[in-house]
């Protein structure tokens, strides 16, 4: 819908001040928002009433990246070069916030799994090395997979798809592990 929306601008010559984001996890009322460029993270997600205290923000969806949700990162403006600057993505502009309940690692085995299930299979990268992934990541949850085998396969898998898949999926796994590895 946004882009389709976008579109219309564009053959207008009239640039957007606002910016539409999906919102879901520890939210209260899930959905699509729009609110001016101008906004905050903060309030997009007062929007959506943020539930318990969250300390992981998923930015751009399952192919984006982990940020750690805190007041810095609650000013953030809602543009895609604050996001970015933040170490998010825009991406797709869907924006999910852990809930403060569920395990980092789980979460991260069940988008991997997501991620693997997900693909088109036309590649060895998607064929293989995604499923590979999510396995080792399920094992490493509960505690008993190698991290040097975990960056071995997406070394592996990265930069070698038909398409951006795979390199997306490994992008979004490692940027997971950046910010979650440290607390585990």
């Amino acid at each position: 819908t946004e882009t389709f929306a976008r579109i219309a601008l564009a053959a207008r010559e009239i640039g957007s001040q606002s910016a539409l984001a999906s919102i879901s996890g520890a939210v209260g009322r899930p959905g699509v928002v729009e609110l001016p460029e101008s906004a905050t993270l903060a309030e997009l997600v007062d929007v959506g009433g943020l539930v318990g205290s969250p300390r992981v923000l998923i930015t751009g969806g399952w192919h984006g990246r982990w940020v750690r949700w805190d007041w810095l990162s609650a000013s953030t403006g809602m543009t895609r070069a604050s996001v970015a600057a933040l170490g998010g993505r825009w991406g797709a502009g869907a924006f999910v916030w852990l809930p403060e309940d569920l395990n980092a690692w789980d979460a991260l085995a069940g988008i991997t799994r997501e991620l693997a299930d997900g693909s088109a299979r036309q590649c060895g990268p998607c064929w293989r090395g995604l499923p590979a992934l999510a396995d080792l990541i399920e094992r490493d949850a509960g505690g008993g997979a190698d991290r040097a085998g975990i960056e071995g396969l997406m070394r592996q898998v990265d930069g070698r798809g038909i398409c951006a898949h795979p390199s997306a999926a490994v992008a979004a796994v490692r940027s997971a592990l950046d910010l979650i590895g440290a607390d585990r």
